[in-house]
């Protein structure tokens, strides 16, 4: 489901980082050197509006919980 505030790409992947204390480096490369399709959805920002309407919907953790979670049972599984 998606977030309240959209979060950019490189943005999440730096909070990935920072959250699993990793030494990995982000690399950028140019959209042209990408294997990506100029048709494809350049930005994407889903909404929760309406699954809050509809459903009734509220999120229960923070994008930083859930990061920690995925982070803590990926680590139990190759461990």
């Amino acid at each position: 489901v998606g977030l309240i505030v959209a979060v950019g790409l490189e943005k999440l992947a730096e909070r990935i980082i920072s959250l699993s204390n990793s030494k990995s480096i982000i690399k950028s490369i140019s959209f042209e050197k990408s294997d990506r399709d100029r048709s494809e959805i350049m930005t994407r920002a889903p909404s929760i509006d309406k699954a809050k309407q509809i459903l009734g919907y509220k999120p229960k953790i923070s994008l930083d919980e859930g990061i920690k979670k995925v982070i803590k049972k990926k680590i139990q599984e190759i461990s």
